[in-house]
């Protein structure tokens, strides 16, 4: 979908968002989990999720020993990233 909006950081820094999608995610039991309205941001580097977006839709996350995971609606584990060196997943 075209839906051009912009992402705001703590910084003030702002980016536009090109587009909103849908995002399929291969889990490591074989099983798939859709995360729905992802904004399509092609000039950053890495992907960002937020938290509070997870949430609303249903998602949950674990934090433990630098590492979150994060869950789908059924208690499915999707992705787990380690903490980087900025502070971030």
């Amino acid at each position: 979908m075209k839906k051009r909006s912009k992402v705001k950081f703590a910084d003030n820094r702002v980016i536009e968002a090109e587009g909103i999608g849908d995002v399929l995610i291969q889990r490591k039991d074989g099983g798939q989990t859709l995360i729905i309205e992802v904004l399509y941001v092609p000039t950053m580097k890495n992907n960002l999720l937020s938290t509070g977006q997870l949430l609303q839709k249903g998602f949950s996350m674990n934090l433990h020993d630098g590492t979150m995971g994060i869950f789908d609606k059924m208690q499915k584990k999707i992705p787990k990233a380690k903490i980087s060196e900025n502070k971030t997943f």
